[in-house]
């Protein structure tokens, strides 16, 4: 279903993107594991997403201690790991998202502006429990590169400060 509804949005002002970013599904960044880690890697890099996770397993079959997803970054956060619940989706400016409906996260995608009973959104995806899911397979590619990408980045202040 399309829940698309840029006039309520922009009239809200993006109440929930200003509570946390929506999460991102593997199948937004491709169709196959080699091109959707191609992709996360590329997006990690721009500084607009970040790995976030799920305390516990999100299925509750076992004690996991944490289970990772994707998610675009948050205004004034750096780096790779944003493990956050409150802050600015760095795609929300004053008069709605900026990225186009279908280029936004499932987890934009899924929500249903001013639907429920309290004017709230409503989340006909499942959320970060569902995206965490939904990444389990991906799981230690997906903390290899959060390690990697803050590698790179304390690599790169090194070199400037010579």
């Amino acid at each position: 279903m399309n829940f698309e509804d840029a006039k309520t949005c922009a009239e809200c002002g993006g109440a929930c993107c200003k509570r946390h970013p929506g999460a991102c599904f593997p199948a937004d960044f491709g169709d196959d594991e080699s091109e959707i880690l191609s992709a996360v890697w590329y997006a990690l890099g721009t500084g607009m997403y970040a790995i976030n996770w799920w305390e516990g397993d999100p299925a509750e079959e076992d004690d996991r201690g944490r289970s990772l997803f994707v998610q675009p970054a948050v205004i004034g956060k750096q780096g790779p790991w944003q493990p956050i619940w409150n802050g600015v989706c760095v795609f929300l400016r004053p008069d709605g998202c900026s990225l186009a409906h279908d280029e936004r996260p499932q987890g934009c995608r899924d929500l249903e502006p001013h639907a429920g009973e309290d004017g709230e959104c409503v989340d006909h995806g499942g959320g970060t429990q569902a995206a965490a899911l939904a990444w389990r397979g991906m799981s230690k590619e997906l903390e290899q590169m959060g390690y990697m990408m803050v590698g790179r980045k304390s690599r790169k202040r090194k070199t400037n400060r010579r």
